[in-house]
């Protein structure tokens, strides 16, 4: 269950969230939209496993550079009768542009088997993340060597 929940039912107003979104409520569902950038691994693991209810979420990913490509291509192809007719050339993104998507959309509650593999895994990444932690300290003092 690493990364991000699957969505089971994608928000069928995606596309025009800045119009129905009052912060992380919804108006078109009238439900609270959880945002799991803001999350780390285990609790959105915790998170998943506590619902009791379907769960609107969303989420960013990086855009399939497939999908980046063909934009691209996209807008080249849309361009080639502007520059026929000698218009100006439109002004490419900036470097640093996002190329994420957001995702938003329903996810199922968990069965109890996937409640308790979720919450097994979210004690898993929070060891990994305290030995990672430990392990980085002792070599913080075995680099600054012996005080005095």
């Amino acid at each position: 269950m690493d990364g991000f929940p699957r969505i089971s039912r994608p928000c069928p107003v995606a596309d025009r969230l800045d119009e129905v979104m009052d912060g992380d409520f919804c108006r078109q569902c009238s439900k609270r939209v959880l945002d799991l950038d803001r999350l780390g691994a285990p609790q959105r693991l915790r998170m998943l496993a506590g619902a009791r209810e379907e769960l609107c979420v969303s989420y960013r990913r990086p855009v399939a550079k497939a999908a980046i490509v063909a934009a691209a291509l996209a807008a080249g192809v849309a361009a080639l009768p502007a520059a026929a007719q000698e218009a100006p050339a439109t002004q490419a993104a900036p470097a640093d542009a996002s190329m994420d998507e957001i995702v938003v959309g329903g996810i199922p509650i968990l069965t109890p088997a996937q409640r308790a593999r979720a919450e097994r895994e979210a004690r898993r990444i929070e060891r990994q993340e305290k030995a990672a932690a430990r392990r980085a300290e002792r070599e913080k003092k075995q680099a600054e060597g012996p005080a005095g």
